[in-house]
């Protein structure tokens, strides 16, 4: 009877160190599957963290090309405008010249007409004078 509770004893401290062992077994697998969790998690967080810059970065490189795009549409819009206010400047410069010759070539049809009318006067008075020579004759 002696070894019963030897045995009883025996077996309740091996089934303590077994229990034991398996706690220990199931702890490491937990701690080494948290390590691995928070390796991947780290690697996840790191990854993010480049995705999220090179993100940036090229958020930055597109809002500097815009800027440039829109500078470079500005400058033709400006050389557009500048064009064509070159063009409506010599356009009324056209029109002033034409103008101009315009009057000057009144002015001269003005005086051919007075010469004309002088030179008709003088040819009437001429003939006048030729028939009043004539007829003293």
């Amino acid at each position: 009877k002696e070894k019963e509770p030897s045995s009883f004893i025996d077996s309740a401290v091996l089934y303590r160190q077994e229990s034991t062992n398996s706690t220990t077994v199931v702890a490491k697998t937990i701690g080494e599957s948290s390590s691995k969790l928070a390796d991947t998690a780290n690697k996840s967080e790191e990854r993010s963290k480049e995705v999220l810059l090179e993100a940036y970065k090229n958020d930055q490189s597109r809002h500097v090309r815009q800027i440039e795009h829109d500078e470079k549409k500005m400058d033709k819009e400006f050389q557009v405008k500048k064009l064509d206010n070159e063009s409506s400047r010599q356009k009324l410069d056209n029109e002033i010249q034409v103008r101009k010759l315009d009057i000057e070539v009144t002015r001269l049809a003005m005086d051919k007409t007075r010469l004309d009318f002088e030179a008709s006067s003088s040819a009437r008075k001429a003939a006048i004078d030729d028939r009043k020579l004539a007829m003293d004759e």
